[in-house]
């Protein structure tokens, strides 16, 4: 296949790190069979502006069985990335659309990253391991932040 410049995107990811992982067992756990119990957020990008480029971040965070002692889960387990990106500044490419491309698009990108490093890290502690179903984590994020502000 060719090498076409034309289907390029001019936002381009970086890579990632992961920034935290955490987990936590609970002994004393009773159930045995429970719903999948999650919550996915992310943090507001940050972005550094160069000379003729656009430089930006973001976080997202999964949490699983949050509150284990009190919702009587086997486990708590949260996980952090942080994604990095980058952009030539231009007539279509300004801050504000970079900004918007970090928000969905790198939101995108970096949800199989995070499904994978929760997959691995419940695995890697012994428990059935933890799969986050796949969706549009744009999406679900927009509603989330629409129903809390509703309930307000």
């Amino acid at each position: 296949m060719m090498d076409d410049v034309r289907f390029r995107s001019a936002f381009a990811f970086a890579g990632y790190t992961v920034e935290r992982i955490s987990f936590e067992r609970n002994a004393d756990c009773t159930q045995h069979r429970l719903k999948l119990d999650y919550d996915i957020d992310a943090g507001e990008p940050e972005i550094e502006e160069k000379e003729d480029s656009y430089e930006g971040t973001l976080k997202l965070l999964a949490t699983v069985f949050p509150s284990s002692q009190k919702q009587n889960y086997p486990f708590s387990l949260h996980v952090e990335l942080k994604g990095y990106f980058a952009a030539t500044a231009s007539e279509k490419m300004t801050r504000k659309f970079f900004e918007q491309c970090l928000q969905k698009n790198g939101i995108a990108i970096l949800y199989p990253y995070l499904r994978a490093m929760v997959t691995d890290a419940s695995r890697m502690a012994n428990v059935t391991p933890v799969i986050l179903p796949t969706m549009n984590v744009a999406l679900y994020l927009k509603e989330k932040q629409k129903k809390s502000s509703c309930d307000e």
